[in-house]
This record gives C-alpha cells, structure tokens and sequence, in this order.
C-alpha cells in the first residue's frame, strides 16, 4: 500500500477541470453555458474564466498553494470545484443559485491531477482516492514499475530531461484496477469530500472521469524549471493552447468519451450472453418440443424480451459507431497539434519527443503500434470499442435467428388454431343440419322417433370425435412436458405407437388448402 503522505518537499500539484459548454437536458432542451462567461477577451485564461476548447469544452486551471502536502488533495479539489461553480453562479440569475450547481455538475467531463516534481523520480508519490466499492474501499493512483513517458523535453542547452507520466489506480492488494469509475463531487455546498463511484447507465448522465498524472522536471536547476514551464503553458503565436492545456482537454475528452460506452456495452454484454444461452437452451430442450410445450402469452413475452434486448444492442451500437469518430477525430486533432508544438519548439532550440524513440520524429495518425505513448492509448480504446461493436454485431444476428425460430412457433400455434377453429365450425353446421332430421313434418307435428334419435347420436358422436382427438391428444402433449426426463416420459411419451397416434388428423377434408 502506498502513503501519498511520504512526499518530496520539492514538488506542487494543480487541477485541470473541462466543462462542456452546453448539453442536452432530458426534456430534449439545449443548456448553454452563460454568455457572458469569458465574453472579456482580457480574462480569457485558463486560471481566470478558462479558456474555449474547440466549440463545445472550457477549460480550467487551479493552483494548489505551494507547500499543500497531497494527502490534503480531497479538500483542494472540493475548494477548486466551489470556487468554479461560484464564478458561473456570477453569470447566472443570483436567484438561482440552484440552476448554477446543477448547470456545473452535469457540464464536468472530469478532472485531472498534475504532480509537478522537481526532481527526476515520482514514484515517491501516490494518491489514495475513497471509493464506493465494499470490496475496493481505497484505491491508489501511483506510477506503473514499467513506464512510459507520454512526452519529454529536452534541449541541447541542460544535460536534463523532463516527461509526463500517467499514474493507474491498483488496490490495497497492489493490483491494477480496471473498472470505469465516476468522479462523485456532490452538490457545490455539501461538505462531503470528492470520491469515486460507479459510473451510472444513460446517454444523458453526466459520469464526470478522472485521472492522475506526473510531470518531472528532471532536476532542481531554477533556470531550466522556468524554460520548461515556459515550454508547457506558453500559448502558440496564432493564440491557441499550450502544450497541457492541449493535452488534457484531449485526454479528459477521450477517457471520458471511452469510460462510459465501455460501461455500456460491459454492462449489457452480459446479459445479452445470458439471454442468448438461455433461449439457445430452451429451443433445444425436450428434444426441441420445449416450446411446444410453452404457453402462447409466455412465448410472446419471450419474443418481446428479445426484441427489447436487439433493441438496445442496437442503440449501442450507434453509440459506439458516434464514439469511435470522435476518438478518431480526437486523435488525429491531437496529432496535429503535437506536431505543431513540436515544431515550434524546434525553432528555439528545444526538441518535444512523443515517440520512445531516441530521435524527435514527426507526429503521425495512427501512431506506429505502442511507439507513441501519448497517441496509442486512443488507438487501444478504439480497438476496444470496435470489439465491442463486433460482439455486439453477432449477438444481434443470433438474436434474430432466434425470433424467427419464436415467430415460427406462434405462427404455426395460430395456423393450427385457424384449423380447430375451421373444423368446430364445420361440426356445427352438420349438428345443426343433423338436427333436422329429427323433425317429423309428415305426420303433421313436430317429434322425434327412437330410431331417428339413434342416429342423431351416432352422427353427434361420430362429428365430435375429432375434438374429442384433439384435446387428448393436446392433453398427452402436456403430460409429457410435465413427465420429461422421468420414466413415464419414455414409457408414454417416446415410442412408436405414440407418434402414430399424435400423427393422425381428423376430417382432413375440412381443412383450408
């Protein structure tokens, strides 16, 4: 277990926090941030009003003061959060304050934490962060043994180099933890700390992600720590991001664009198996007559179930299909602007590496297998989401093939309902025209002799005969799927003379061609 108390004095830490600037409400509404937000062009900075990411993202920057030991990070980032959402409070009506809180809890896409450490380690710092899992009750966000900056910097100038590293969460156990978690800030005013949680299903929900990361400065020289941070949040001469604002207005988007699809489809995944298995298994059992055996409301419950279910695997699917073009996107944005920033350092003399290599190469999308840290885990993500399209993709076509297998039996339940039905009619009328037979118009009165009585029950009995067939037989029918797998099964049920009982039809000419 790590102790993010045991830290080195040379180090602070800062947050960035991305917003959207609007969103859809559930009643089908659209919530834009306040206009006057950032409106004086003067106050445009990532630790002011924040600065407009792309169209639809605000960023923001928060010092910790120097010297605020890391184990004290809960109540930083819960005095950061209260003093951003007070700041939309301003721009909104002062009488709804209500409306600012909740505008800020659903617009946060997450959190990211930055170490800034002086010296060339960080494996002296780790972050033990609450969460709401019995069995997980702490996790700890501390550098992998196996590391892999997502960038350096150097420049001919210091025999030093600086990186940033991704910290992963591992439990009290010292393993990795992999599940999606939410960020849980509360309500502005509740004095509870930050902690994470499950993240909730729905397209709407908020789901806020957060992440923890290092930088190194490589060493303890003021000169060369001032040349990196010029480096780092120096804005570009067309006005537009720095290297960190770039990179975590990226990561946040894309961690939070993966995390809650991911939950998704790992969340219905199962239960798609589940069901698959299930209704796979009772097509087949009894020899395949288990839904014969099935009652009619039953088996189209069952077919609306998997109706639902194709449903929903297909809404996911164009979730996924919407996520992979924006982690595309993203990547190949991103990809772009490292290149740029790339090359403005080169022109004074600085080199920014986002290969593994030893040389500063041009930035590339896709990135080249794992060779380029910063990029590769937006491939990894994408090829996680196109396996989930894919597994999604052929759950969907067996589902399908067991609808028409559920379709077939209601339909052939129906048609053979259609021929009872044919054939009662056609008892009937013979009844009744059978009837008449018994009138005596000839001796002047209406009666019925006791010969003509005989045969009007022979023929009664004779015409009722087949319904008689019919409902013994449907009755042998449910006792044997009540006596399956027993003796009386295979005594009555499963041999020759039953077969050639159940295969007989009666009054075969009344039937419908």
């Amino acid at each position: 277990m790590y102790d993010n108390t045991q830290t080195s004095p040379h180090f602070e830490y800062v947050f960035y926090f991305l917003f959207r600037t609007y969103f859809w409400k559930t009643d089908g509404n659209r919530w834009n941030e306040p206009a006057t937000l950032g409106f004086d062009t003067s106050k445009r900075r990532v630790l002011q009003h924040g600065i407009p990411f792309e169209e639809d993202k605000r960023l923001f920057r928060r010092d910790v003061p120097p010297g605020t030991p890391l184990d004290k990070w809960g109540e930083q980032l819960k005095h950061n959060w209260q003093a951003i959402c007070q700041l939309y409070t301003q721009h909104f009506d002062y009488k709804r304050k209500s409306q600012a809180d909740a505008f800020c809890q659903q617009a946060l896409l997450g959190v990211a934490l930055l170490i800034l450490e002086e010296d060339e380690r960080l494996d002296q710092h780790a972050l033990n962060v609450a969460v709401d899992d019995p069995n997980n009750p702490i996790l700890c966000f501390a550098q992998p043994p196996i590391d892999q900056p997502l960038f350096r910097i150097r420049t001919p100038g210091f025999n030093k180099t600086a990186s940033l590293h991704r910290f992963i969460p591992v439990t009290q156990a010292g393993k990795p933890f992999n599940k999606n978690l939410q960020l849980d800030l509360a309500a502005p005013r509740d004095t509870s700390l930050p902690r994470l949680s499950k993240m909730v299903e729905g397209e709407l929900v908020a789901n806020p992600v957060f992440s923890v990361y290092g930088f190194t400065y490589g060493g303890q020289a003021e000169e060369w720590k001032s040349a990196v941070t010029r480096v780092l949040i120096k804005r570009s001469p067309n006005n537009r991001p720095p290297l960190l604002s770039t990179v975590f207005a990226r990561l946040i988007t894309e961690q939070w664009q993966f995390e809650r699809i991911d939950e998704a489809a790992n969340q219905l995944r199962p239960k798609l198996q589940q069901k698959k298995t299930y209704y796979a298994h009772y097509a087949k059992q009894f020899d395949g007559a288990r839904p014969a055996c099935t009652g009619t409301r039953k088996l189209e419950n069952q077919l609306q179930e998997m109706h639902i279910l194709n449903n929903d695997a297909t809404f996911l699917m164009s979730r996924i299909q919407t996520a992979l073009k924006t982690l595309e996107i993203n990547g190949d944005n991103l990809a772009e602007r490292l290149e740029e920033l790339r090359q403005e350092a080169e022109q004074v003399n600085w080199q920014l590496y986002f290969q593994l290599s030893s040389e500063a190469k041009p930035v590339e999308w896709p990135p080249e297998d794992k060779a380029m840290p910063l990029l590769s885990v937006f491939q990894l993500h994408i090829n996680n989401l196109q396996d989930h399209h894919g597994y999604l993709e052929q759950q969907i076509k067996y589902l399908k093939g067991l609808q028409e297998r559920w379709h077939f039996y209601l339909e052939n339940r129906r048609a053979q309902s259609g021929e009872y039905l044919n054939t009662l009619a056609t008892v009937l009328i013979l009844m009744l025209a059978g009837t008449g037979i018994t009138f005596n118009i000839g001796k002047g009165r209406l009666g019925v002799t006791t010969e003509e009585q005989l045969i009007y029950f022979a023929l009664l009995a004779l015409l009722l005969t087949p319904l008689i067939w019919h409902f013994g037989i449907k009755l042998m029918k449910t006792l044997c799927c009540l006596f399956h797998g027993t003796w009386l099964d295979k005594l009555f049920c499963h041999n020759p003379i039953n077969r050639w009982i159940q295969s007989i039809e009666w009054f075969r000419w009344f039937k419908k061609g």
